[in-house]
Parts: C-alpha cells; sequence; structure tokens
C-alpha cells in the first residue's frame, strides 16, 4: 500500500488507467515516477514567502566612518531611512547608499562649506579657551613684572611673601591679582631664568650688532671662598644712544684671582656668547696693578688682542690718590686737625645737632 504523501504520474496521458481499457497490464503499462508531496509542499511554501527584502535599521556605527561623519544621522521616527544634514536630503538605508549619496558632487560642495564653519558649541569652546590663556598669559606677565621690579630696585626678596596677600586684598575685583602666586623661591627662580635672561639675550644681541664697545670688571670686595667678577659693556644704541649694561656676574676661585685668571674668565664669558673680544676699544677698572699693570695684568693681555683699545682707570681711585698726594704738600697739623673734627663730631649726635645749627647760622 503506497503512503498518503505519494502519487502516480503517468508520463502519457493515453495509458491512463480506464475500465474501457480491457488489454491494460502491468506488463504494457507506461512507466510512472513518484513524487514526494512534502517537496512540493515545502516549494510551495518558500515561494509564498519570498518578498520584498528585509529594509536595513540604521546602525550608529557608521557615523564613526570617516566617509560619513559630521554629515550621516539618523530619522527620527524612521529607523529604515538616514539624513543628511549637509544637504539635507534623507534616503533609504544601506552602507552602498549612503556611499552613493556621499559620491555625490552637491554633497560634496556642502560638506566642504560646514566643514570651514564652526558650529555654536565650537564657538563658544573657543571663546572659551581664548578667555582661559588670555587670563594665564596675564597672571604669568604679573609675577613676571613683580620679578622685575624686585631686581632692578633691588628690594629684598623676602617682602615678596608679604606683597602677594596685599595685592590680593586690596584688588578684590581683579581675577589676575587674585590668581597671582608669588614666593621668594619662585620670584628668585623668576629674575635668574626669565628675566636675567631675557636681559641677557637682549645685551649680547646689541653688543653683537654693534662695531665696538667697551668692558669694565671689577671683583667683589666680600670674604667668602668665591669671588665675583662683574663684567659690564658700554655700547652705542640707536634707540638709547650710550648704555652701560651689566652683562654678567663670572665666579672665580678665592685661591686664584691672578691676572691671568681673570683674564681667563673674562675671554670665557665673551666667547660663550659670541662676542669678539678684537671688538673692544675701551677698558674700565680700578687701579690697583692686577688689573691695569703695564706688563702682567689684565689691561695687558687685553692689549695683546686688540692694540687699538683704551684704557681708563676708575675715577674714584684716580681722584684719592691725587687728595693724597695734595695732602702730603700740606703741613701735617692740617691733617692732623681735619681728622679731629671728624672723629670729634661723628660720634656724638648731640655735637652733630650743635654742627648743623652752626651751619644754618
Amino acid at each position: 500500500m503506497e503512503s498518503e504523501d505519494e502519487f502516480e504520474i503517468f508520463l502519457n496521458p493515453d495509458d491512463g488507467p480506464s475500465s474501457n481499457n480491457s488489454s491494460f497490464s502491468s506488463n504494457t503499462a507506461t512507466p510512472t515516477r513518484k513524487v514526494n508531496k512534502n517537496k512540493r509542499t515545502s516549494k510551495s511554501q518558500n515561494d509564498s514567502n519570498s518578498g520584498p527584502p528585509k529594509k536595513k535599521v540604521f546602525q550608529h556605527k557608521w557615523t564613526e566612518l570617516e566617509a560619513f561623519t559630521g554629515w550621516l544621522a539618523p530619522v527620527k521616527g524612521k529607523p529604515h531611512r538616514a539624513a543628511c544634514t549637509a544637504c539635507p536630503a534623507e534616503f533609504d538605508l544601506g552602507k552602498s547608499e549612503a556611499e552613493k549619496h556621499a559620491a555625490g558632487a552637491k554633497h560634496q560642495i556642502k560638506v566642504k562649506s560646514i566643514q570651514n564653519t564652526p558650529t555654536i558649541t565650537q564657538k563658544f569652546a573657543a571663546q572659551a579657551q581664548s578667555v582661559s590663556s588670555k587670563h594665564k598669559e596675564a597672571v604669568k606677565s604679573a609675577g613676571i613684572r613683580l620679578s622685575a621690579f624686585f631686581a632692578e630696585h633691588n628690594v629684598a626678596v623676602s617682602v615678596v611673601e608679604h606683597l602677594t596677600p596685599v595685592i590680593q586684598k586690596a584688588f578684590k575685583d581683579s581675577p589676575t591679582a587674585q590668581d597671582v602666586t608669588l614666593g621668594r623661591t619662585k620670584c628668585t627662580k623668576m629674575m635668574k631664568n626669565v628675566v636675567g635672561k631675557v636681559e641677557t639675550d637682549d645685551v649680547v644681541a646689541n653688543v653683537i650688532a654693534v662695531p665696538c664697545y667697551s668692558v669694565m670688571i671689577d671683583g667683589s670686595t666680600d670674604h667668602t671662598s668665591k669671588k665675583f667678577m662683574c663684567v659690564l659693556v658700554k655700547y652705542c644704541s640707536v634707540h638709547e644712544g650710550a648704555v652701560t649694561r651689566l652683562l654678567e656676574l663670572v665666579c672665580l676661585d678665592a685661591r686664584d684671582c691672578s691676572a691671568q685668571a681673570q683674564f681667563d674668565a673674562l675671554s670665557k664669558c665673551l666667547y660663550d656668547k659670541g662676542i669678539s673680544m678684537y671688538k673692544i676699544i675701551g677698558f674700565g677698572s680700578d687701579n690697583e696693578n692686577t688689573m691695569t699693570g703695564e706688563h702682567n695684568s689684565v689691561w695687558s693681555r687685553i692689549r695683546d688682542v686688540a692694540s687699538h683699545a683704551v684704557l681708563v682707570g676708575c675715577n674714584c681711585h684716580s681722584a684719592a690718590s691725587s687728595a693724597g698726594v695734595a695732602c702730603c704738600k700740606l703741613p701735617p697739623h692740617l691733617d692732623d686737625i681735619i681728622s679731629k673734627i671728624y672723629n670729634y663730631i661723628k660720634g656724638s649726635g648731640k655735637r652733630q645737632t650743635n654742627l648743623e645749627e652752626f651751619q644754618e647760622f
């Protein structure tokens, strides 16, 4: 017995079973083919389910792609469509459709125009950043100016610890004054590494630019293991005329302050800054033999390098020496009387007051 899911199909319709055809038998019957009914049923079901392709839903990760950044956006209430914020326009979803829209000439022109135009958020962010940057620069400038003031007028650095709170209390309406923080350590560092460096670079540039200059040196008088040699340069500035500026405080070993050691220190100072010693036209110092001696001094060594240079001794030393020689020509008792008068008056406030009244009289 055959299954219900199978049935016979006659290849020759004339040979189908009939009660009138008596000659039909199994030997002469046309071959038949059995077909599975389930297969035909599943095929018909597939044909009935096949329809339009499924619509794609907007994927937010597409907005991170370089080709879609800045203009691709979803459409509210329409998950199967996307919007172009540059054109503006809407189109069906699909990566290929978005790429086609991006390749359009109109779209590319619109994208270039919005890329060159900042958004409102970007404008506010840039403005806030600009205000913050200006405020920081103002605070920094205030600290530098205070440090320069202390250096210019030789004010004790310890005063800055008390000056900053006074400024903050006096100028409560100034954001710059409220944010200024300046202590002894910071003030010292700014004088050395900011103000001092800028001023030194400016002086060096001016000295290099002029055809000639003069140099003046003198040693410190403090009693320590190290000595400092003050190096000053004098030159003609286009805007200020003849000016004298500090070039450097050169540290010397107190055990060796000979003429050769001081000349070597001066040469190294000028060489490190790119200043030629041959351009020296004048040398000034005190009149001690180490500095201005004829044969073994700093001056004699400078003269070997710059033979056209002129020696200018210290006026104070020259005046003191001249006064000493002149006093030797006077009778000894006059010098003794003058010295006694000075010593008599300087040690008493009452005597100084009496002298003042006498001078007014």
